[in-house]
């Protein structure tokens, strides 16, 4: 998936339309990879046994119920600007097709706007309730001999652009603007994802955010000129995109920096933190 370029500053905006856009863009790239930093990859199969049907009520009647598999709720507490939404997951050794296939049929049926972008490794399928105001989403992901499908809703959609309530966690770059602010939690975790640009280099935001994560008790774990000087990294992957990971030892805490060059001369940054509940 590719990310939405950013313009110049007079237009220095998401695009609300087509909702899709904003949804493959936010929800899914900070949304989904948010889901897997707090569940470790694993998700809680065991406890969802010893409940009689975990899915119940979960979501609306827009979302189909995807046949012979166990489907999880993740991530039940979820926001992206003033929009609130959910996600599930379950896996099934249907291919990317027939899963894809299933969604869109049920979705078109019900005279929703469906747009899908799958290939044979995975892809998302996403649908447009108007009269609710409401936006249906399922990505896949082929791996191995499995599909791993999240299936997720959003209310609102256009709030989603909307300043959230909760203030960033840590102090952002000067003159940042926010352009996404999604919280979750699961299990124990809890998780901010922002999407920010400004008009620093990369080198600035590089050392602006490692002063202000070890200011906060995080030691750095990874950055990209580690990974360059073990021979892990080339040196252009440098100069397009640097990483900076930490960790706060004493509470388990993470945070990933992610920063590049976007548009116009501008600086983006993608701040994920992880922490207990």
């Amino acid at each position: 998936m590719k990310s939405a370029g950013v313009a110049d500053k007079s237009r220095r905006r998401v695009s609300r339309g087509p909702l899709v856009r904003t949804l493959l863009v936010a929800y899914f790239c900070a949304g989904i990879a948010t889901l897997g930093l707090l569940s470790g990859g694993e998700h809680p199969q065991a406890r969802a046994r010893r409940e009689a049907d975990p899915m119940r009520g979960y979501y609306p009647a827009g979302m189909p119920r995807y046949p012979d598999v166990r489907e999880l709720p993740s991530g039940a507490d979820t926001s992206m600007g003033r929009a609130r939404g959910r996600m599930s997951y379950f896996s099934t050794r249907d291919d990317v097709d027939r899963v894809a296939d299933f969604y869109g049929r049920f979705w078109r049926e019900r005279g929703f706007w469906v747009r899908d972008d799958v290939t044979h490794r995975g892809g998302v399928v996403s649908a447009v309730d108007g009269e609710h105001h409401r936006v249906y989403q399922v990505l896949i992901a082929r791996q191995g001999g499995y599909c791993q499908v999240f299936p997720s809703i959003l209310d609102d959609p256009l709030q989603a652009t909307q300043p959230a309530a909760q203030p960033p966690p840590i102090a952002l770059f000067p003159r940042s603007e926010v352009v996404l602010n999604l919280a979750t939690s699961a299990d124990d975790k809890r998780a901010r994802s922002l999407l920010s640009v400004n008009e620093g280099t990369v080198q600035e935001n590089v050392a602006h955010y490692r002063s202000v994560l070890q200011a906060a008790g995080y030691e750095e774990e990874l950055s990209n000129e580690r990974a360059a000087r073990s021979g892990k990294l080339p040196n252009k992957a440098q100069q397009s995109l640097q990483m900076l990971v930490f960790r706060k030892e004493s509470t388990g805490d993470e945070a990933t920096v992610s920063i590049a060059r976007a548009e116009a001369g501008q600086t983006r940054v993608h701040l994920m933190m992880v922490e207990p509940k």
